[in-house]
């Protein structure tokens, strides 16, 4: 089992569960989440991207491997 850290600096780091305290496996930088709050973070179903909802209602779609923005989604309020 793989878990995602966010942090406010828009970093992400993946951790692999069983060996949490050897540190994360994998690091990346979102640019466009600087100074974001996060308000969710999670896996697809298959598991190949990272889904990241922030609190001014802006979504990005992660690639979880690579660490590329995929695409950016946002949320209409009526």
């Amino acid at each position: 089992m793989v878990l995602a850290v966010a942090t406010k600096e828009g970093i992400v780091k993946l951790f692999d569960r069983r060996l949490i305290d050897a540190g994360p496996f994998s690091v990346f930088s979102i640019d466009a989440a600087r100074n974001l709050e996060w308000r969710s973070v999670t896996f697809s179903p298959d598991a190949k991207y990272l889904i990241l909802l922030t609190n001014i209602n802006l979504i990005l779609l992660i690639d979880a491997f690579t660490g590329a923005q995929v695409r950016d989604y946002w949320l209409l309020k009526f």
